[in-house]
């Protein structure tokens, strides 16, 4: 075996010292000045004309996962024959796995880079590209994992209560930064990859990182400081702005490491593609946002390929949820214009679940990363050759054609207060589905004239949290002559999640409306049609939040709610004419009812 030898641990290891220091704050004032705004800049790969390859590819891998030793096609007629599979399947691009925690393996760097590079020579005259997929942060028990700990006692997080060390580097550490930049910039110079792939680049938890440089670097950014008194009252605290903000400024923090990354790898690889994944839940709940900062739209300020790892073992058993999320995923598209893919597995190997896992990518110009080893059974048309001279678009050219644009809210997401925002668009798109309605979405970021000028129709739905930015953008698309539909607690909570004096979606785009004196919903018994005056009755139990609407002459109420047995009624559908467009705002979150969640093929559907 290449593995655990005794001339590895030869060497006595090294233990290093770490002292750290950092001022300490005045307790009560540690949001004395005001908050700053993030700044959150971009900068992606850039390609030579006609080399972008990503768009509308097959990735695969090798065979081995990430405990594969590398040694599995160090012989050069097994990497030969594993070349020509790839090449006979037409795998455009391969992952390559194995040693996952690289930097936890120090003996074996040089022979990993020396088979790797070996690998993209043997790949690269067949068209195939190649990423290589390790890991930053973990300092796991594998191999010589506690002996690169006790090396890097200066490169470490650390708790923010009591300034205790993890075993996992800082991404915002500058020696953490300078040690993995260079061995990135040598690994590109010394194998010729096309990508990285790199796992675990965030915080290890809520008490992460408490560091003198993460917590000098959110001074910097907001302009608050982060207690460093472990009884404080913001600490841990989901409705204190300083600890809302300090979530966010983590979620900040981990795009800046990949921004900071990039300025270094655009001086010896400009096209050089950073790609990664998450899963759907990954992408609409707070798990990875608030636990570990790691959020989607910030890692993909500098991503390049975007990917899903579907979960669903058999994607067609959740058609309508899976489908939903891969328009869903098309928003880092639509705003940032960087390809995407979905990772399609299928449990029971079989090729018919797999062609539909692949159509669903492929009908939104989505490549697909398949599982290995799956060769098309005879008699079983391959998608794998329905390529763009076959007839298939052109995924690195194909634009929608959708004139409905759904927002996701990342704000609303974290503010997770009062409800979960992303239950309603995704019914309103699965309705819309059914309807054979073309529709998009979008986040935060593409909330800019560029970008909404492509839709006649934005849905900003249930979203609990919008920026006052946010709010004023929506507002100009409407009066530029956009139509709006709003919902039920939409904007009711600023983008940390704090309500304000005033409902600003109501003074903004509703003619004045504020906030109600009842907060979180009230049953209704009816949807009354305020021409007709025929009422619908729901199958189940139907909540509306109570506002104080404007009586305004400019709101057109259009639908009314029975809110009691006696047939009181309140405005259900209202009608705003503001400028060149329309603003229209319901109480209830009719989209909510109709959303399908993806569940595994093992349970009853």
């Amino acid at each position: 075996s290449v593995m655990f030898q005794h001339p590895q641990y030869a060497k006595e290891p090294a233990y290093a010292v770490n002292i750290t220091s950092y001022p300490l704050p005045e307790p009560g004032k540690e949001m004395a000045a005001p908050r700053k705004a993030l700044q959150y800049p971009t900068d992606h790969a850039v390609f030579a004309p006609g080399t972008d390859w990503r768009g509308g590819a097959i990735l695969g891998t090798m065979g081995q996962s990430n405990n594969g030793s590398f040694d599995e096609f160090a012989k050069p007629e097994s990497l030969a024959r594993r070349i020509g599979e790839l090449r006979d399947d037409r795998i455009d691009a391969v992952i390559m796995n194995g040693l996952l925690s690289r930097h936890t393996y120090p003996a074996h760097l040089k022979r990993v880079e020396t088979v790797i590079a070996d690998t993209v020579k043997a790949g690269h005259p067949f068209g195939i590209k190649f990423i290589d997929h390790s890991d930053f942060s973990e300092l796991w028990q594998c191999d010589s994992g506690f002996r690169v700990l006790a090396e890097s006692m200066n490169q470490l997080q650390q708790t923010i209560d009591c300034d205790l060390p993890a075993r996992g580097l800082c991404p915002t550490n500058p020696e953490a930064r300078k040690v993995f930049f260079a061995y990135v910039i040598n690994h590109i110079k010394n194998t010729g990859i096309d990508g990285i792939m790199v796992d675990e680049a965030n915080f290890h938890g809520l008490n992460f990182c408490g560091c003198p440089y993460c917590r000098q670097q959110f001074t910097a950014d907001t302009g608050w400081v982060l207690p460093a008194d472990e009884t404080s009252p913001e600490l841990q605290n989901k409705l204190s702005p300083l600890w809302r903000t300090w979530q966010a400024w983590r979620q900040k923090a981990i795009g800046d490491f990949w921004y900071a990354l990039r300025q270094e790898v655009k001086k010896v690889k400009p096209d050089l593609v950073f790609i990664g994944y998450t899963t759907h839940y990954g992408m609409y709940s707070t798990y990875g946002t608030l636990n570990f900062g790691g959020a989607m739209e910030q890692l993909c300020r500098t991503w390049d390929f975007v990917g899903t790892e579907i979960m669903s073992r058999n994607i067609f058993a959740s058609y309508r949820s899976v489908a939903c999320f891969r328009k869903m995923k098309n928003m880092y598209r639509n705003v940032y214009d960087v390809p995407v893919f979905g990772l399609v597995y299928s449990d029971a190997r079989d090729w018919d679940v797999m062609y539909f896992g692949w159509a669903l990518n492929n009908m939104n110009a989505q490549a697909t990363w398949e599982m290995s080893g799956v060769r098309c059974p005879d008699g079983k048309p391959n998608y794998r050759k329905f390529t763009v001279e076959k007839g298939n678009m052109d995924a690195r050219t194909a634009r929608p054609m959708a004139e409905i644009a759904l927002l996701f809210s990342n704000y609303s997401r974290d503010c997770d207060r009062g409800a979960s925002a992303h239950v309603e668009v995704m019914g309103l798109s699965q309705i819309l589905t059914a309807r054979h309605i073309p529709h998009e979405f979008i986040f935060e970021a593409g909330l800019t004239p560029e970008v909404l000028s492509r839709y006649k129709v934005l849905i900003v739905g249930n979203a609990t949290a919008l920026s006052n930015a946010n709010i004023e953008a929506i507002k100009k698309y409407a009066e530029n002559g956009g139509i709006v539909y709003l919902s039920s607690l939409a904007g009711y909570y600023d983008d940390i999640a704090m309500k304000r004096d005033h409902w600003l979606v109501g003074q903004k785009l509703l003619a004045g409306s504020d906030y109600g004196s009842y907060d979180y919903g009230a049953e209704c018994f009816g949807v009354k049609d305020g021409s007709t005056g025929k009422i619908a009755k729901p199958s189940g139990k139907m909540s509306y939040m109570r506002y104080n609407l404007s009586k305004s002459p400019a709101l057109e109420t259009v639908l009314e709610l029975v809110v009691d047995k006696q047939g009181a009624t309140v405005p259900g559908l209202i009608r705003h004419k503001l400028g060149q467009g329309e603003v229209w705002f319901s109480p209830v979150a009719f989209g909510t009812p109709a959303a399908a969640f993806e569940v595994s093929s093992k349970e009853k559907m």
